[in-house]
């Protein structure tokens, strides 16, 4: 079976460990031409040596030092370069060739495109919706908080969920502020975890209810975070 290869990156286009391997044009384009990066320092790929190579993933969901906003694309390997297994998605080689450009959100899993614009409008949360947001959020979500979590693990969607929480929780503090961030985080990043496991409801001991009390007060407050959703009261 072949591999797939995936490498994210700063919107910039270049890596986040240094910022100067620049694996992407600066600006996305559909006509990108396959590239070839390699290494600038080093002659050859060393086991048990991180600075000798590249490093890319098989999961797109799980991208260590990776955050959010990124973009993502497709790598291979180039000619006979070795490619050393480092764990289980982890992969590095001294080159890649770049393939193309794909949407980042699939790094949230399959409900990715709506979580990412989930996150995007908690970038721009204003002060009265953090205000709101404060009263709204309650304190009795540790079970649906701890059933998403459990149905995220059990499906393999764990670091999807991860990054979502985490993307929401910090855009929405970068927004809000005062007394009413950390409920504004709180409702975004519970939003958001939720919405990752959402096609999970009714397995892995995830219900509606559950999802409901997550995504309540974020529908409630700002609207719709997915189509299939039914409507909530204000």
């Amino acid at each position: 079976m072949t591999t797939t290869y995936y490498k994210s990156v700063r919107p910039d286009g270049t890596d986040f460990f240094t910022g100067t391997v620049q694996w992407l044009p600066r600006k996305r384009s559909a006509k990108m031409r396959p590239r070839i990066v390699r290494h600038p320092t080093s002659p050859a790929a060393i086991y048990g040596d991180h600075s000798t190579s590249l490093a890319v993933s098989t999961d797109p969901t799980r991208i260590p030092g990776a955050k959010w906003p990124m973009r993502l694309c497709i790598v291979e390997p180039v000619g006979d370069a070795l490619v050393i297994e480092t764990d289980a998605y982890k992969r590095q080689s001294i080159a890649w060739r770049v393939v193309r450009e794909i949407d980042p959100w699939i790094r949230f899993g399959p409900q990715g495109e709506p979580v990412a614009a989930l996150i995007e409008r908690a970038g721009h949360l204003t002060s009265d919706e953090a205000k709101v947001l404060r009263d709204a959020w309650g304190t009795a979500w540790g079970a649906a908080r701890g059933a998403a979590q459990d149905a995220a693990r059990d499906a393999a969607r764990g670091a999807a969920r991860d990054a979502a929480w985490d993307a929401a929780r910090d855009a929405a503090r970068d927004a809000a502020r005062g007394a009413a961030r950390g409920a504004a985080q709180d409702a975004a990043r519970d939003a958001a975890a939720a919405l990752a496991v959402r096609d999970l409801i009714g397995s892995h001991g995830v219900t509606r209810e559950h999802y409901d009390t997550l995504t309540g007060p974020w529908r409630r407050v700002i609207g719709p975070i997915h189509p299939d959703d039914a409507e909530v009261a204000p």
